[in-house]
């Protein structure tokens, strides 16, 4: 999966607790959206930790549910570079 992340501008992260007790999420819901308009270009539900998109240049909105709390994460994206976001649920 490391070698196909590379291939995509971003790079999505599901994790519950932090430090040592960090765990991956497995199943989340999710959706990008664009910052501006708010219109969403692609959601789900997650089959695992990492979501990897293909996304034109811009800035996104990624919201993402888990156990009932929603965060919310705003994130630019360039050809060329690849940004990770960190969905980080606390304990």
């Amino acid at each position: 999966m490391q070698s196909d992340a590379k291939q995509y501008p971003l790079e999505l992260q599901f994790l519950w607790g932090r430090g040592a007790k960090e765990t991956p999420v497995a199943v989340s819901k999710w959706s990008i959206q664009d910052a501006k308009t708010g219109h969403v270009l692609a959601s789900g539900q997650s089959g695992g930790p990492i979501i990897l998109a293909s996304l034109p240049n811009g800035r996104y909105a990624v919201l993402a549910t888990y156990d009932g709390n929603t965060l919310k994460r705003y994130v630019p994206v360039k050809k060329g570079l690849q940004e990770d976001a960190l969905l980080e649920w606390p304990q």
